[in-house]
């Protein structure tokens, strides 16, 4: 039973967050996942440029789809720049090094992650840009998770 109802729970936060139309913006998980398609269909190849630009034009809406995207592992199969990257190392740069760059321009704030950054420091620093964002959300300020988690 507890089972089957992390399940349905799942399901239902797919379905209003990364589906829905009226509690959320389709375009940005479908932004996010362009990231990591390898469509060798396409006559002009996606850029990963073009990407953040439409994510950051999306400015405060498209930063909880970020925030979430800091812990996709997935490899970005698009044409990207990235500090540090090259050929050889292309297999490392993964969605979420082009999520903390876009919320770094959204925020205006640097958070130094690069392809050698431990997880441990990643999550560190999703936990910062977390704090930026409950700044800006006083909705996700005053949530109950985030009161249970906080030490008074």
């Amino acid at each position: 039973v507890l089972e089957m109802r992390r399940h349905l729970a799942k399901v239902a936060w797919e379905r209003l967050f990364l589906e829905g139309k009226v509690f959320a913006d389709p375009e940005i998980p479908a932004l996010l996942a362009s990231l990591a398609a390898d469509d060798s269909e396409k006559e002009a190849p996606i850029q990963a440029e073009a990407v953040l630009k439409a994510l950051v034009a999306k400015r405060l809406a498209a930063v909880p789809y970020l925030l979430e995207a800091l812990t996709d592992e997935r490899i970005v199969r698009v044409n990207a720049r990235y500090p540090g990257l090259t050929a050889e190392n292309a297999q490392q740069l993964r969605v979420y090094h082009l999520a903390d760059k876009a919320l770094e321009e959204i925020f205006q704030k640097v958070s130094r992650m690069d392809l050698e950054t431990p997880t441990k420091a990643r999550f560190a620093m999703i936990r910062g840009w977390e704090g930026e964002w409950a700044r800006f959300c006083p909705s996700f300020r005053d949530s109950p998770g985030r009161k249970a988690g906080k030490k008074v």
